[in-house]
């Protein structure tokens, strides 16, 4: 019967032999304090991005501006329904855990006496609190109408359209993505193609309209 020495011995040996074959390490685990799960760090350096990543950067297009829009018959107008959202401020529950320090006393002999020390202890803890937080709720429809040659267009593709081009693809209500600018922000604005992100979910003619920001009404 194999003693137990040589058994561990034989278990090592195994463990050394399959990682040596192109099994991954364990991955290491930090330490967290109180109840916290553990961390688990990657063998990989987070500095190092996959070959697979696409180069360029992300586009900054926003879905959630999709509208409906149409042009007038006389082509010098464009009416826009864009939806309508407002920003609401909610509150949630959240658990938090964590460690606090808490001082307890004890009875030790010292030199043959009793006698009362102090000592610090690191005690677990659950709180439940409120957190508040920001979300953005829909409100409704709102409705710009603007001349042809206030807004700037392109197709996802990058291709600018012109006021005529504009005109022939809003004959009927269309579904576009729209994006408010400041006046001087829209008069030099250049977009960025943005087939090689979105080209796989949208297809790369729909159009992006840019306008001009309302105005803010004054005061009464």
């Amino acid at each position: 019967m194999p003693n137990a020495f040589a058994l561990v011995s034989l278990a090592t040996v195994l463990l050394l032999a399959g990682i040596g074959m192109g099994q991954e390490s364990p991955p290491q685990i930090s330490p967290q304090v109180g109840r916290t799960a553990p961390t688990i760090t990657p063998a990989t350096p987070a500095a190092e991005k996959p070959s697979w990543l696409p180069k360029d950067k992300y586009p900054t297009i926003d879905l959630s501006t999709l509208s409906y829009a149409r042009a007038s018959a006389d082509q010098k107008n464009i009416q826009i329904l864009k939806p309508a959202i407002n920003t609401e401020t909610f509150t949630k529950v959240v658990t938090v855990e964590g460690c606090r320090s808490e001082t307890r006393q004890r009875t030790v002999k010292v030199d043959g006496k009793d006698e009362v020390q102090d000592f610090v202890v690191k005690v677990p803890f659950t709180n439940t609190v409120e957190v508040p937080y920001t979300a953005a709720v829909a409100a409704g429809v709102r409705k710009l109408d603007l001349r042809l040659d206030q807004v700037r267009a392109w197709e996802l593709s990058g291709k600018e359209l012109s006021s005529a081009e504009l005109f022939k693809r809003l004959v009927k209500p269309t579904q576009v993505l729209v994006q408010e600018l400041r006046a001087e922000e829209l008069a030099k604005f250049k977009f960025q193609p943005v087939e090689s992100f979105f080209g796989g979910v949208i297809k790369l003619d729909t159009i992006a309209v840019y306008c001009p920001q309302e105005e803010p009404k004054p005061s009464e």
